[in-house]
């Protein structure tokens, strides 16, 4: 359908330019309804159905106060480029905070295993991940270091040792064991 983007025009006559009238109309309520209920509806017309994001951003917007923004915004996970769900809130004072709503970041973590870390939208971390304990206990890093930790819990892979950790940090724990021993952790934080 062709959209008439010069209808009416200062010299149109109205009864003239009706099949143009119509036909922009049918085009606006086509387009429209796309992500949104549309015009014709009997019931909730002009709300949202979905949002569909077409523009997938590089980098946050750096909004200016008082504006706040939902958006895309491409991640890279083992080469691979996401689109992400991402807000952006801006502030009179100090630095924006960006949240990221959708997709787990998996990062590698420290010694000795791999680990995992993800941010949920109203801001508590959680990571998991793999460490080792010994009797003179093992360093063990957190794939993504917190800004608080509130809680971490250590499953052994062995039916008769069990783990303790010391030193808790927001960049990870030290590991004990009567023996050596791996299992996997869950940190809970900020």
């Amino acid at each position: 359908m062709v959209y008439y983007s010069g209808i009416p025009a200062a010299t149109d006559k109205p009864s003239q330019s009706q099949a143009q009238f119509a036909a922009n109309f049918t085009d606006l309520n086509t387009v429209f309804g796309i992500d949104h209920v549309n015009f014709t509806a009997a019931i909730n017309r002009g709300e949202h159905t979905k949002v569909t994001y077409t523009n997938v951003l590089g980098a946050d917007p750096g909004l200016a106060y008082p504006k706040g923004s939902a958006y895309t915004k491409a991640v890279v996970i083992g080469g691979v480029n996401y689109a992400e769900l991402f807000f952006e809130t801006s502030r009179s004072v100090g630095a924006n905070i960006v949240r990221q709503l959708t997709g787990i970041v998996p990062v590698v973590g420290g010694a000795p295993g791999p680990g995992a870390s993800i941010m949920t939208p109203w801001g508590i971390r959680i990571a998991c991940g793999t460490f080792g304990g010994s009797a003179a206990g093992i360093p063990n890093t957190f794939a993504v270091n917190f800004n608080t930790i509130l809680s971490l819990v250590l499953t052994t892979d062995s039916n008769t040792r069990y783990a303790s950790y010391t030193a808790l940090a927001v960049t990870g724990f030290t590991a004990w064991s009567v023996g050596a021993v791996t299992g996997s952790y869950i940190a809970i934080g900020t």
